[in-house]
């Protein structure tokens, strides 16, 4: 079981890292991938998804986790949005959750941007930040990947 895991892990987290270089390098010159040294526990949180059901990280435990911090006016976002659905579609093993960081994004907006791009997965209302602070996020898109057991094994922005 931990070594399938950790075959996912890997796989979800290269396959990122491969659309976020690429996203990086088609949309900017800064490429900012961090790879972890060590794997500290991931921050919990609890929001709500845009129409109002709450989402709490530890009702996760024991499945793979990936969450991406998002922005409905995010040029890069929308440039990796068709793999975000790709592997969300490839691994319905795996919790995909997006996190809307900005306090100027209105549920409409985030609803409109996620059916333009097909995101099937739901995307929460972080409107201060805090959550995306937590985990480290200083842009849009960041991604982290959280194992089954709640430690983060990647970020990359």
């Amino acid at each position: 079981m931990f070594t399938r895991n950790a075959s996912l892990i890997y796989l979800i987290a290269a396959s990122l890292v491969a659309v976020l270089t690429f996203s990086a390098s088609a949309h900017s010159s800064d490429k900012t991938l961090t790879p972890l040294k060590f794997h500290p526990m991931a921050p919990e949180f609890i929001l709500e998804d845009i129409y109002g059901r709450q989402h709490a990280l530890a009702d996760y435990r024991g499945k793979v986790v990936v969450v991406v911090a998002w922005c409905s006016r995010c040029m890069a976002c929308k440039g990796y949005a068709s793999e975000l659905v790709r592997l969300a579609k490839a691994n319905p093993q795996v919790v995909f959750l997006g996190v809307a960081p900005n306090g100027f994004e209105t549920n409409a907006t985030i609803n409109s941007a996620k059916s333009a791009t097909k995101i099937p997965f739901p995307v929460l209302r972080d409107s201060g930040g805090a959550v995306a602070k937590g985990f480290g996020a200083v842009a849009t898109p960041s991604v982290f990947v959280i194992d089954a057991q709640g430690k983060l094994r990647y970020q990359g922005a």
